[in-house]
């Protein structure tokens, strides 16, 4: 059985800006992958360097890596870890987001030991979660058969263990393990019925167990009328055009996973003022919030 237990009211949180180092455990903490460097080298596109550590010894250069460019998910959120653990349960395989000299970035499994790649069966992912206890990886990949994203159990032998039956964007699909592992869900924001819904699954299976309404419009409902006022701070630093408005709206603008405390966090932004126009495009300021559920999972 599984229930969401809210953790207070919501509470405002700021724009994050991107850090400049990232650190990833190995499972065992004998290997370390840290992210440095960053450099945008075209508009909105950044890349980073990476460096590999054994214990407190560099070994970057035995890998081969120093010349290459890689690839993180939502680098611009403090939310990162919950779209991305790239280290095999074993600490030997590293998922890494290699980023091409054509710019395209390819997802690929990296052996420590024997120095050569495995290529998993979809390339194309926005999240790469490795179990800390099996050799199963959680991914949203391109499908190609249907043409949109979808959730995927893969292997780290670069195989597929099977698809889950949802298909849309990236922004409208989350996915996570959950203890006690192996069990996980599925956030999926579905367009044609416009609402959101958290799907449980105990182990690595496709039976769905469970289905929770997760509805940004029950659980932080907006009221419109609370947010119109005289006064338009400009220097908010985030603003979003006023026919987004429905879109920004309805659904959560970020979700996080604390898998070590089963803590589900949900961001949504709302309007801080009125709109206004500059250069003939309108325009409102916006604050974001984080509302907290612990997930409980117990036997029936």
């Amino acid at each position: 059985m599984l229930k969401l237990i809210p953790l207070g009211e919501p509470i405002p949180v700021p724009f994050e800006t991107m850090p400049g180092k990232l650190e990833f455990k190995s499972p065992t903490s004998d290997f370390s992958l840290v992210f440095h460097s960053v450099e945008e080298i075209r508009m909105a596109h950044y890349v980073w360097k990476i460096s590999i550590f054994e214990g407190e010894v560099e070994i970057t250069d035995v890998h081969s890596f120093e010349d290459q460019y890689f690839f993180l998910p939502i680098y611009y959120s403090s939310f990162i870890r919950s779209y991305y653990a790239p280290w095999g349960y074993k600490g030997e395989i590293l998922c890494l987001y290699f980023v091409t000299e054509e710019l395209d970035i390819i997802t690929k499994f990296y052996s420590l030991s024997t120095k050569s790649f495995v290529s998993p069966p979809l390339p194309n992912t926005t999240t790469v979660l490795c179990s800390t206890m099996s050799s199963d990886v959680l991914t949203i990949s391109y499908d190609p058969q249907t043409s949109a994203w979808s959730p995927f159990i893969v292997n780290l032998d670069g195989t597929i263990k099977f698809r889950l039956p949802y298909s849309g964007i990236p922004l409208d699909l989350f996915i996570s393990w959950i203890n006690p592992l192996p069990n996980y869900f599925v956030i999926f924001y579905d367009p044609e019925e416009i609402k959101t819904t958290l799907n449980y699954y105990e182990g690595v299976s496709e039976t769905l167990k469970k289905k929770i309404p997760l509805e940004p419009s029950q659980l932080v409902p907006f009221k419109e009328e609370e947010f119109i006022s005289d006064e338009i701070d400009r220097s908010s630093p985030s603003a979003l055009k006023s026919l987004a408005y429905g879109d920004f709206l309805n659904k959560w603008d970020e979700i996080g996973f604390d898998k070590s405390s089963n803590t589900l966090r949900l961001r949504f932004v709302r309007p801080s003022g009125q709109s206004f126009t500059e250069d003939g495009q309108e325009y409102v300021n916006i604050q974001k919030f984080e509302v907290q559920y612990r997930i409980e999972v117990t036997k029936e």
